[in-house]
């Protein structure tokens, strides 16, 4: 697949891979989760039902924003076939 995915392709993907328990949380992203008291589940709700913005490339990778009116989630993907997402960050708005 070439990057970066519009938001339809990213929420499809994103939830087969959340179906599919491909799914990494990194220690940046558990750090930050703490910190802004941020639970999992609440990651994983996003992540389902969330509004999917389009991508932006940072540090060479692209990113995947997903809005609520509280939280945002960024995710990235680690493979498309199958579908793997890493949890890079979530902030409260």
């Amino acid at each position: 697949m070439v990057e970066p995915l519009d938001p339809g392709t990213t929420k499809t993907l994103a939830a087969d891979a959340l179906r599919a328990g491909s799914f990494l949380v990194t220690d940046h992203a558990r750090k930050r989760l703490a910190e802004r008291g941020i639970k999992l589940g609440d990651v994983h709700r996003i992540v389902k039902a969330g509004v999917y913005q389009h991508a932006h490339l940072e540090d060479g990778t692209w990113r995947y924003p997903i809005w609520t009116m509280s939280i945002t989630v960024i995710i990235g993907f680690r493979t498309f076939s199958p579908p793997a997402i890493s949890l890079v960050t979530a902030y409260r708005n």
